[in-house]
């Protein structure tokens, strides 16, 4: 039988005596843990990790294939803060999707960084002092929780009602306010629930923050993915709370670059001077090669995007339906935005496990797909895995065709 201690990350392997109190009380992320263990079998339907199906578009493949030829132009670092072009093209995007108010001055309120993730870090890292609260939403992103903590921050978690499409619960929000209270981290359309806060709920949201003098970190690998004609609100369309919020964006599943690692910040100038310290603390600057291809990203045609957004609307669909007919194991909400479905555990069966993270494990190892336990999302996570639905429409169907066959005669 494959090692399972993957989902058991304690560190016994070591002296842990000898590692910081602050790497002992986190763990690798549960999603990333699944997705180690499928890779110790053979033939697994991958629906844990968020990964576009889709290959890079071309335009920035010839992009990079171009610019090799230039050892110069690739083989050193960056500029700190990102290629001038690239925060050009950052600041030019953000202008395109959001309106010319929203536009940040490229030179002073934009940073680039090695994905989202280490914009999250750096955010974090310039933010957070010990003891200070981060407001998260629950079930909500797990690197989030585990990056709030390794900052020495303590996440507080708000509900999404379920019952009420994944609603943020904004009386929940204000009641979870203390002196402590640092900032407020959205990620919208979230993740795992696909849901898409209203441009009510994103005012409400902001007022609070202002109200209360926080931080709003605002998490947006997804803002372009979005289904059923919905347009998300988002708050870098509000003016007044600008000088409280951080923007973060990712390349990643946009346009297909999760190997490239380029995300970017958005800030007003004081803020992204403290971040700069952080991101050249880590990592000095992002691979320049990385840069190259964003600025074909961001300035080339955008077709690609689009034509994503649509396939994966269809993949939804499709994966829907197929939930549809385990109706007497799962129920879920269907999303409006990401590429996630967080379905909640009905009645697996008597003979198969009732908690998330069990079954999960026994699916995989039983049926040879790959599924997220939701405990990993946050207390609300319980009782709920999240299926992506980033792969083929025809890896979908032989899913839930193994599905079908794992959960017969339940």
């Amino acid at each position: 039988m494959p090692d399972r201690s993957v989902l058991q990350h304690t560190g016994k392997k070591f002296r842990t005596h000898k590692i910081s109190k602050r790497i002992q009380d986190i763990t690798v992320s549960a999603i990333k843990e699944m997705s180690m263990l499928a890779m110790q079998y053979d033939d697994v339907i991958p629906f844990a990790w968020g990964l576009p199906i889709f290959p890079t578009p071309e335009n920035i493949l010839k992009a990079v294939a171009d610019a090799t030829k230039d050892n110069k132009k690739i083989g050193m670092y960056a500029p700190l803060s990102g290629l001038p072009e690239l925060r050009v093209a950052a600041a030019k995007t953000i202008a395109r999707k959001f309106g010319e108010d929203a536009e940040p001055d490229p030179m002073t309120e934009t940073l680039i960084t090695v994905g989202a993730m280490e914009a999250l870090m750096d955010t974090l890292m310039a933010i957070i002092d010990p003891e200070d609260e981060v407001i998260l939403t629950t079930p909500g992103f797990s690197s989030h929780i585990e990056q709030v903590m390794l900052t020495g921050g303590t996440p507080i978690f708000v509900p999404l009602i379920e019952e009420n499409q994944w609603t943020l619960d904004t009386n929940e929000l204000k009641k979870a306010i203390t002196p402590k209270t640092k900032a407020i981290l959205i990620c919208n359309p979230g993740n795992p629930t696909g849901n898409i806060l209203s441009e009510e709920q994103i005012r409400t949201i902001a007022n609070i923050a202002l109200e209360h003098d926080l931080f709003i970190i605002s998490d947006e690998p997804y803002n372009f993915l979005t289904y059923d004609g919905k347009q998300p609100f988002t708050f870098i369309q509000i003016p007044e709370i600008r000088k409280n919020l951080i923007s973060i964006f990712s390349l990643s599943k946009e346009y297909c670059m999760t190997g490239f690692r380029i995300g970017y910040v958005v800030a007003e100038e004081g803020i992204i001077n403290q971040l700069s310290k952080a991101h050249d603390s880590t990592v000095i600057s992002a691979p320049t090669v990385s840069q190259i291809a964003a600025i074909e990203a961001l300035t080339g045609p955008q077709d690609a995007p689009i034509y994503f957004r649509d396939e994966l609307q269809k993949h939804r669909d499709i994966m829907c339906n197929r939930l549809d007919r385990l109706d007497k194991h799962f129920s879920y909400v269907k999303p409006t935005g990401a590429y996630y479905i967080f379905a909640k555990i009905l009645d697996p069966g008597p003979d198969k496990p009732t908690d998330a993270i069990p079954l999960a494990v026994d699916i995989l190892e039983k049926a040879r797909v790959s599924i997220v336990p939701g405990d990993a999302f946050g207390p609300t996570g319980k009782n709920h895995v999240r299926f992506c639905f980033g792969t083929s429409p025809e890896q979908i169907e032989e899913g839930f065709n193994r599905l079908d066959k794992y959960f017969a005669n339940s």
